[in-house]
This record gives structure tokens, C-alpha cells and sequence, in this order.
């Protein structure tokens, strides 16, 4: 582990790499449909807001039609479709898509829970990121530190799929209570391999440990690591 500071490269916008491999695999797992590139989905898309809101907008420059197309879709399924609306076989029913059958299916479920993790006996999850954009399907999470509970004071990653694998990768050793600046926020590098959090170092710690108020960043460098699928 480094104990240093550093500058990650970044643009405006970020490439959100492809999930499929090609773009027959693509419609194979999506009915039929060719899924967007959602790297710039909120400026490809619009959301017509209708009269007399389009008359505020020329004033007031309203600039969140993308963010809201994303927002209705998300909101916008219904399990049966109104009477008299038929939606072709591989489709769903959809009030704010155009023409109402989407290939996309609910993504989002009410009530519906995926256990990440065994939360039996864990600590408390403190921050939670998944700038990791290049190793979708990981969320990289710190802990409090609740001692003698899974996880405590930890920095993991956690896959996303129920399938409770996880990678445990430092403890933070940082006393954050009344201190913003010394909470953690795990931050992952777009690859996932590299982690970086901030600490007082002053948690556990043995003689080691710093001053409260003498707050760094730590990179954990895990490039060497078996790589877990």
C-alpha cells in the first residue's frame, strides 16, 4: 500500500464499455433489440414535456430532458398493458417508450431485494461506488468499524449478482465520528485494480497509529492480484 496522493485522468464523459461481445450476442439477450450506447444516452435522448412547460423552458433553459427520458423509462413499466393495447411477443409494455413495447425488461421490481452479501453478523456499509466502469458488475464498498462483525473497518468489493463473492482488500484503520474528511470514500480506478480511500490512520492501528487531524490518501494497489470473474 501506498501512503501518497494521486491524480486520476479524466474527461467530460466516460465510455461505458459494451456488455456483449458482438451485436448478434447483444439481440440474442435482449429480444431481438440492439440495447443503446448509455454512454451519452441522457444527450441522445429527449423527454417532450408538453404545453405549457415548453414555454418555461425556452426561459428558464431547462436542460434535464435526458435525465428525465432515463427517470420514465425506469418508471414507466406496467405488468399488463390497457385494454385494447397489444405488445408483440419478446416485448414489454412501456406508457412513456415510443409506442409502448420495449425490448429492455423491468429492470427495477417493487419490494424486490438481491442479497449482496450474508449480512448475518456484518458491519454497517459507510460508502458504496461503482466508478469501476471497465469491471461491471462490482460495487466497491468501506465499512464502519464495528468490531468483532464481518467486514469491519474493511475495503471490498462485492459482486453484484447475488452470488455473495466477494474481494477483501485492507482495513482503513481511519476514526471518522465528527469528522467528514476522514471518512473513506472508496473510490475504485475505472479498471477496479486500483482503490483509493482516505484515513487519519489512527484506528487500530498498534504504534502506528497518527494523529486525527493528519489526513492522507491510501492506494491499494491489487494489479497483482488473481483476478476474480
Amino acid at each position: 500500500m501506498l501512503r501518497h496522493s494521486f491524480v486520476i485522468p479524466h474527461s467530460c464523459f466516460v465510455i461505458f464499455p459494451a456488455p456483449f461481445p458482438n451485436e448478434q450476442a447483444a439481440r440474442a439477450a435482449n429480444g431481438g433489440g440492439l440495447p443503446p450506447d448509455l454512454s451519452l444516452i441522457t444527450k441522445a435522448r429527449s423527454y417532450e414535456r408538453g404545453f405549457p412547460k415548453f414555454i418555461f423552458d425556452f426561459f428558464t433553459q431547462f436542460q434535464e430532458q435526458g435525465p428525465n427520458y432515463v427517470d420514465a423509462i425506469l418508471q414507466g413499466f406496467e405488468d399488463k398493458p390497457p385494454p385494447g393495447v397489444t405488445i408483440p411477443q419478446g416485448s414489454y409494455y412501456n406508457k412513456y417508450f415510443p409506442g409502448h413495447a420495449i425490448k429492455m425488461p423491468k429492470p427495477l421490481s417493487d419490494g424486490q431485494v438481491t442479497a449482496l452479501t450474508d449480512p448475518n453478523n456484518e458491519a454497517f456499509a459507510s460508502h458504496v461506488s461503482t466508478r469501476n466502469i471497465n469491471r461491471p458488475g462490482w460495487a466497491y464498498v468501506d465499512y464502519e468499524v464495528e468490531d468483532g462483525k464481518r467486514f469491519s473497518a474493511e475495503v471490498i468489493a462485492v459482486k453484484l449478482d447475488g452470488s455473495k463473492a466477494v474481494q477483501r482488500f485492507a482495513h482503513k484503520h481511519s476514526v471518522f465520528e465528527g469528522c467528514y474528511r476522514c471518512e473513506s470514500h472508496v473510490a475504485p480506478s475505472p479498471d477496479g485494480r486500483r482503490i483509493l480511500f482516505a484515513s487519519n490512520w489512527a484506528e487500530h492501528c498498534g504504534t502506528s497509529c497518527g494523529s486525527t487531524s493528519d489526513i492522507k490518501d491510501y492506494l491499494i494497489d491489487a494489479r497483482g492480484a488473481k483476478p476474480v470473474p
